[in-house]
């Protein structure tokens, strides 16, 4: 059986990783659409399905533990949003300014994978660190010139986690 969520700041932490996932997953795929550059396109449709992905397994967890939760259209339209105020930003530019964020989100999943201690929520919390892990290495490949790797920890990242996907909290429990 799945252990119900018990806290309220629990429930209102995971609902912020859903919004936090479907507003990246809006800026990924708004990217996508929107470059001309093939090679660009490509990485942004993968890095849309590690948002999708991730932001599957936290409202799979929800919904499994009686939560009701959505994907917010207010959140889709504020990716998009951003996608378009950040269009005009080089390439290696916007891997910079991505990094520090990135960085600070595994901060806090890391703290959360460690104050977490019951299997299924522990899960969920390491397939978001994880997922933001593979962002930043992703994130330091690009930035160091070495494009031709730099989705090899996003889709190593994706193949982990698809072999769990049909477990009924995201991951193992």
């Amino acid at each position: 059986m799945i252990p119900r969520l018990t806290s309220d700041e629990q429930i209102e932490w995971y609902k912020r990783w859903l919004d936090l996932e479907t507003r990246g997953e809006a800026i990924c795929s708004s990217r996508a659409l929107h470059t001309k550059d093939d090679a660009q396109r490509a990485k942004w449709n993968l890095l849309a399905e590690l948002e999708r992905s991730t932001k599957g397994a936290v409202l799979e967890y929800l919904r499994a533990n009686g939560i009701v939760a959505v994907e917010r259209a207010g959140e889709r339209r504020a990716g998009e949003k951003v996608a378009e105020q950040t269009a005009t930003e080089g390439w290696l530019e916007l891997m910079a300014e991505l990094r520090p964020r990135v960085v600070d989100y595994i901060e806090e999943l890391h703290e959360l994978v460690t104050k977490t201690t019951t299997s299924p929520q522990r899960m969920v919390a390491l397939q978001l660190c994880e997922h933001e892990e593979a962002w930043l290495a992703f994130v330091d490949r690009e930035l160091a010139g070495d494009s031709g790797s730099s989705l090899d920890p996003v889709r190593s990242h994706l193949n982990k986690w698809r072999d769990r996907a049909s477990l009924p909290t995201g991951g193992p429990g």
